[in-house]
């Protein structure tokens, strides 16, 4: 695999928990050692060779199911709990290659969305002759289940969305779980069970891209947010453009002529990375107008940034030429 992004969302991260989500998010990244073509022992196996959709697939199961599992992201617990008390999450994957495909899940109850999210999508590449409605039964069987517990005392600022993006040669693969707000209402379904709000991914001659957002969920459905961000840099990039300032600035017009929610105003995160067809040159690009944004990336070596903004409601912006592919 040439490049793996994640994000443990936007919002009010805790300080002191800056080295714990390093390691977690390094934990997610890393794979069993092996040793690379010079013999060096190399703890990210994953990225020394080219792989098949179904071990990209697999190594995105395994991401998730680390980021899922921990107390710092909250996943299946916290936000996702609605007004009668039982936890819901919604979860979406997109494939890109020669053409886009995508699918989503909405009110999972297991702590794992990406999974139930993956073994979806594989049901509806591989749809099964003998029974055709085991997809349907299978939602059901996983939305019948009893309801989880949530810790009372867990802290104000974990955040239940997560995202992932993985790039292997000329496939891509994006997918988030998210919660939602606490209590919401029944049958509310987050940006992560919409295609287009909380990820997207395109391209055209020139470029590939994939944007992952987090933060108010209302507003980033309102605004169609990483489809709009998608769109917007495929029709504006050029050579010598900053991708997340054209990102942002298509953020604040966005927002602009929305009735944003959140009480901040503009609440959002936004993460990906863009691809110049031509050059091979990759950039991880990114914008939050939260408190906080937590993301890291692996192309040759492990990043991790814990991006702070003093200004809430107002977007700050970045971005990061990694290796080229």
């Amino acid at each position: 695999m040439d490049f793996a992004l994640i994000h443990l969302g936007a919002g009010k991260h805790n300080e002191k928990n800056r080295d714990h989500y390093r390691s977690l998010c390094f934990r997610a990244l890393k794979r069993k050692k092996t040793k690379n073509t010079a013999g060096n022992v190399n703890p990210y196996n994953y990225i020394e060779k080219r792989q098949s959709f179904e071990e990209l697939l697999s190594v995105m199961n395994n991401m998730a199911h680390v980021l899922e599992s921990s107390p710092l992201t909250n996943t299946g617990r916290g936000a996702s709990v609605n007004c009668e008390g039982k936890v819901l999450c919604d979860a979406s994957i997109i494939l890109l290659e020669s053409k886009i495909l995508h699918s989503s899940c909405c009110e999972i109850t297991t702590p794992f969305p990406i999974s139930v999210i993956i073994d979806n999508f594989k049901d509806q590449l591989n749809p099964r002759h003998d029974h055709i409605l085991s997809p349907l039964a299978t939602v059901y069987h996983k939305s019948s289940r009893p309801p989880l517990i949530t810790n009372s005392n867990q802290d104000h600022d974990i955040s239940d969305t997560i995202g992932i993006s993985l790039l292997n040669n000329s496939i891509s693969l994006t997918a988030s779980s998210s919660g939602g707000n606490l209590f919401k209402p029944v049958g509310r379904i987050g940006p992560a069970g919409i295609i287009g709000s909380a990820i997207y991914s395109d391209y055209n001659d020139c470029y590939r891209v994939s944007i992952m957002c987090t933060g108010s969920g209302e507003d980033i459905i309102s605004m169609d947010l990483a489809r709009s961000v998608c769109n917007c840099l495929l029709a504006n990039m050029t050579e010598h453009a900053f991708a997340s300032e054209l990102m942002s600035n298509h953020i604040e017009k966005c927002a602009s002529k929305c009735h944003l929610r959140s009480e901040y105003g503009l609440y959002v995160g936004v993460v990906g990375w863009m691809l110049d067809a031509h050059s091979r040159e990759l950039r991880v690009i990114y914008a939050h107008s939260t408190e906080s944004l937590v993301f890291a990336y692996f192309d040759s070596h492990l990043k991790f940034y814990f991006s702070t903004n003093d200004k809430v409601g107002k977007l700050l912006h970045g971005e990061f030429k990694c290796s080229r592919l």
